[in-house]
């Protein structure tokens, strides 16, 4: 049989957001869910560490609120422990 063989199936790619406010944290990743992602959701940046440290998983996008207390250290963090691969601020739109 002639064809391409996977070892693994092929993974949904996995996106962290972390924002303090919780309706845009649900709504985005409801968004993200049914595009067939894997959502972290995250309300503070120790907790969007710890989650990332403690699932094992590679996250593949993370969005966040730059103005988030310790953001640029999240962000340093996660790429530190190579499991981050890109990165989209999160901006409140301009009223």
């Amino acid at each position: 049989m002639r064809g391409v063989y996977f070892s693994d199936p092929p993974r949904m790619p996995t996106v962290l957001i972390a924002d303090e406010d919780i309706a845009f944290v649900w709504w985005l990743g409801e968004i993200l869910i049914e595009a067939g992602c894997t959502v972290v959701p995250a309300l503070t940046c120790d907790d969007a560490i710890s989650l990332a440290q403690d699932l094992h998983v590679k996250v593949d996008l993370m969005f966040v609120n730059p103005s988030m207390n310790g953001a640029t250290e999240m962000i340093t963090t996660m790429a530190d422990i190579r499991k981050l691969v890109r990165v989209a601020e999160t901006t409140e739109p301009a009223v």
